[in-house]
This record gives structure tokens, sequence and C-alpha cells, in this order.
């Protein structure tokens, strides 16, 4: 009898501790996250003091009253209609909503609704569990209307600098077809292409938002080495010009023998 007496208080107490330890686990969840319990027809029969303080209504409000009283009018039929479906049959349903407060305000929550069954696996009641993510999906809304503004801005500025681009390329190009002698017609080459590469930054920036929703497209583009480098070259050689010094009398020589070897290996 003493051996039973003994293991029977060594039982109780760890059924002890292991009960301190759990209500230490459910307080400290019960303060942190919405808790409700509803019955098998969605009328609320418990909950916590977040589910009061997320709200506005007091426990004695929510209590008896079905789950649809922090409805969100805008939350479509069919995402209730899924959740419902998805409980009955015994399942766990997860999701992330808007509910609204007593005194009309909306607040986000993602959602998890567990059926609790008894022993014979029949459905007793649904626990509710919600986090509140309002600050993160308004955050997340900012975020999208900041994408949105910075797509006007690029879409405007992109206007405006297209505009007079493109006047500069056409007026060179009918420059081009008029009685021009060699340095002049080099000039007009340099002024069409560097406003082409202009125009190719301004689609780059466009495509940074492409970018963003990895929906970039890679392009196959013809290159000519010598082209490219003939109208560097006569874009430096003119800057070079201006500023005479020592480095860049230097810097010159050097270009102008790389592209000597350029067109050299160009024409055989």
């Amino acid at each position: 009898i003493e051996y039973v007496t003994t293991a029977l208080k060594e039982q109780e107490k760890s059924f002890r501790a292991s009960k301190f330890k759990l209500d230490e686990f459910l307080g400290a969840l019960d303060s942190i996250v919405i808790i409700s319990r509803t019955d098998t027809d969605g009328i609320i029969t418990y909950v916590n003091e977040q589910s009061e303080k997320i709200s506005g209504y007091s426990a004695a409000e929510l209590i008896g009253k079905p789950h649809s009283i922090v409805r969100d009018p805008n939350v479509e039929d069919a995402l209730f209609a899924k959740m419902w479906e998805t409980i009955s049959k015994g399942n766990i349903w997860k999701g992330e909503f808007s509910n609204r407060a007593k005194d009309g305000s909306i607040y986000y929550v993602k959602c998890a609704i567990i059926p609790i069954h008894d022993e014979n696996n029949n459905i007793i009641e649904y626990m509710v569990i919600r986090e509140d993510v309002t600050s993160l999906v308004e955050s997340r809304k900012k975020a999208e209307e900041a994408g949105i503004a910075q797509a006007m801005f690029l879409a405007n500025m992109s206007h405006e600098i297209r505009t007079p681009m493109n006047g500069i390329l056409g007026f060179s190009e009918l420059l081009a077809k008029t009685e021009l002698d060699a340095t002049q017609k080099k000039y007009i080459k340099a002024i069409n292409s560097s406003t082409k590469v202009l125009l190719d930054i301004v689609n780059d920036i466009l495509d940074s938002s492409k970018i963003a929703n990895n929906k970039i497209v890679f392009e196959k583009i013809p290159l000519s080495p010598v082209e490219e480098f003939t109208t560097t070259y006569e874009l430096l050689k003119s800057l070079l010009r201006k500023n005479r010094s020592t480095t860049d009398s230097q810097l010159m020589k050097k270009l102008q023998n790389v592209f000597s070897v350029m067109q050299h290996d160009c024409d055989r």
C-alpha cells in the first residue's frame, strides 16, 4: 500500500508540474494571439482578452453571437463558403482576411480554424486562432502604391526624355542626308549613335519593374565591336581636344593605335 501511495503521489506531482507548464504556455499564448471558440453552428462560446481588444466588443457582447458579428462585408462569400466546407469535414482551415471592429474600422487577421473532436471523432466545437497582421497588410499596400507611383513617374519621365531625344535623332538623320564633309558625317553619326544609347538607357530604366517581378526578357542584338568603338572613339576624341594635357595626349595616341588595329582587322 505504501508503494502504491508513493507512486500516486509522484504521479500527482508530475501531473501538477505538467499542468503548471501547460497553464503557463496557454497564458502566454492567450496574451499574444486572438483566440475564440464557437459551437458547430458558428455561435461564439468563448473569447479571450485579445479578441475583445481588437474587435472593440466586450466578451458579453460577443458570446452567444455568430462569428459574423465581426465580418467585413467586403470579404467575398466564396471565402467563407470554402472555409465552412473545409472545417465541416474535420480539416483545419487557414487564411487571411479582414474583419470589422465595433467602431467600423477594418483590421486584418491571419486565421486558423481548428475542429475539436470528442472521443467518437465527432466535431463538438471550433477553435479559432487569429493573428493581427494589420500593420503588415497596410505596409504591403503602401509598398504597392509606391510601386504604382514609381511606375507612373517612370512613364512620365520616359515621355519627357523621349520627346526631345526623338527630335534630336530625327534631325540628325535629316542632317546626315545633306551635303557634309567626312568630319561632319562622323559627328552626325556620333550624335545619332549617342542619342540611341540614351533612348536605350531610358528603356532599361523602365524595365527595372520587370526585373523586380522576374519578368525580364533577354534579347539577342547584333553587335559590331568596330562600330561601337568607332562611335566611342569619336566622342572621346572631341572631348580630349578640348583639354590638351599630357595625359590626354597619351590617351589619344593609345586610342588611335587601338582604333587602327581594329580597322585593320575589320578590313581583313
